[in-house]
């Protein structure tokens, strides 16, 4: 192993140390770059509980049928505001998020099923 790693240093013309410090940096790198890339999907991926979500489409289909509250008709504009809300604190991470992925933001909601 360790002649393999020195015959590739002296292929490329650094010393075995430098070769070695090389490859470290480069995985370092790597590895922050997939924790930026974890911590921009998780934030893009932040978004209302799945029970609100319920909620929000059964008040959705009462208010269709129009047999929905005031006190639903009030539930229902609160949910809507926190979707509203979340989605726009979650824009920059999907933009920045496609910028590190190098495609459009487009592509980004698309792959993620995001709407």
């Amino acid at each position: 192993m360790v002649r393999r790693l020195r015959e590739k240093a002296e292929q490329i013309g650094k010393t075995l140390d430098e070769y070695i410090l090389d490859l470290l940096q480069k995985e370092v790198v790597k590895e922050d770059e997939m924790s930026r890339e974890e911590f921009l999907l998780q934030q893009v991926n932040l978004g209302i509980s799945s029970e609100k979500w319920e909620r929000y489409y059964t008040l959705i289909e009462s208010r269709d049928k129009e047999s929905l509250s005031e006190a639903e008709h009030e539930e229902l504009l609160q949910l809507s505001d926190e979707i509203e809300r979340r989605n726009a604190e979650r824009l920059p991470y999907i933009f920045e998020l496609a910028r590190y992925k190098s495609i459009s933001p487009e592509q980004l909601m698309a792959d993620l099923g995001l709407q």
